[in-house]
């Protein structure tokens, strides 16, 4: 997560398969990592979004049984501090799902809830801490991508009881309705993505069943504005589970696994598309 020109790396798995309460931050300037303080409790698949300069945790996944829950916390850096907020309505609760931030308002995307995969969509008002039901997403999905061009949230690929998922549909908060667009090439879930450039840039994933372990190092690139995707240079070091940045021209790719499940490592990645 980007906030004030630093990268957050918030919870998830360590290289036992623990889940962490830690939060590191990556300053690009200076090449240097810190802490921040810890998050309340260990989370694992955390939706997370920045806006009005602090950072938000909407929804996320605990423990070894992936039980969803709706809490949201609100990071404040001057105050480095988490206080808890308004957490998602009961039975709306769910992590790994897909987040954009569009404007001062935190949408989330699908995810997963009780084992399965919703299509549920709500958005994050911070400044009157309150919660939004949306109209449902056109495909239920978890371990998506979500992000923001011009105004318009595009949810891509993912995973569901159907398998890898190759759509890509975007949603207008002004006309508040979703549509179809170009799938992208490589059907995966667990990959991520950004905005880069006025592309959006999707990296790696999992269910590969052409790898042994399972995993994709495919860089696939959608133009919002012409509907079209390209095919870029690989990864460095495939993986999923990890989530990317895009700042100042360039993909910042922290952590993941490199065997479909668990297998996290401290790769650092940077793409200049």
């Amino acid at each position: 997560m980007l906030l004030n020109g630093e990268i957050y790396v918030i919870g998830g798995f360590d290289e036992r398969s623990v889940i962490v309460t830690d939060v590191e931050v990556f300053n690009p300037q200076t090449s240097t990592w810190r802490r921040a303080p810890p998050l309340p409790q260990p989370l694992h698949h955390v939706n997370v979004g920045a806006a009005r300069g602090r950072i938000y945790v909407v929804g996320a996944l605990q423990g070894v049984g992936f039980v969803a829950t709706g809490v949201t916390l609100e990071y404040d850096p001057v105050a480095n501090s988490w206080t808890n907020r308004a957490a998602m309505p009961p039975g709306s609760e769910r992590g790994g799902s897909g987040v954009a931030v569009i404007g001062d308002r935190i949408y989330v995307a699908g995810g997963l809830r009780s084992g399965g995969s919703v299509d549920s969509f709500s958005v994050y008002d911070p400044a009157s801490n309150s919660w939004q039901t949306l109209q449902n997403m056109p495909t239920a999905r978890d371990h998506l991508v979500a992000a923001e061009f011009n105004g318009v949230l595009y949810a891509i690929a993912g995973r569901n009881a159907g398998g890898l998922r190759s759509e890509t549909e975007a949603y207008n908060p002004a006309t508040a309705t979703w549509s179809a667009r170009r799938p992208i090439p490589t059907a995966r879930g667990g990959c991520a993505g950004a905005t880069v450039s006025g592309r959006i840039i999707v990296v790696g994933g999992e269910g590969n069943r052409a790898n042994a372990a399972g995993i994709f190092d495919s860089t696939e690139s959608y133009d919002p504005a012409t509907d079209t995707w390209l095919t870029l240079t690989p990864m460095r070091t495939a993986r999923h589970g990890m989530q990317a940045v895009g700042l100042a021209g360039v993909l910042y790719v922290p952590g993941g696994a490199t065997r479909e499940g668990f297998g996290a490592v401290d790769v650092f990645d940077a793409f200049r598309p």
